[in-house]
């Protein structure tokens, strides 16, 4: 939903959630990348998640999202017992659709 409140942006970002990952590249203090993985709550559900991702443009195509992938699905697999992760990604976004495959 656009325009959500406040708290409600606080809610969602809370990182004391387990079902939760948030995870960052940093380059000299600077992010330059984020990776969000969260696991479906529903029941029938609970054995997939769905992530987001986004690079810095400078830094596309010099690993950091391939890291970012590889340490969120390591704790999907490892930690969280996902067997299924989904994304959406936009049709035009060549890089991610490079990473992905």
């Amino acid at each position: 939903m656009p325009f959500q409140s406040v708290e409600a942006w606080r809610k969602r970002l809370v990182l004391d959630n387990e079902r939760r990952l948030q995870l960052v590249a940093l380059h000299g203090g600077e992010v330059v990348g984020q990776l969000g993985l969260e696991q479906y709550l529903r029941v029938r559900q609970s054995h997939v998640g769905s992530f987001g991702m986004g690079v810095a443009t400078a830094w596309q195509g010099k690993g950091v999202g391939s890291r970012l992938l590889a340490a969120a699905l390591d704790v999907a697999d490892n930690w969280m017992n996902l067997h299924r992760v989904e994304l959406t990604v936009y049709a035009d976004n060549e890089a991610a659709h490079h990473l992905y495959r």
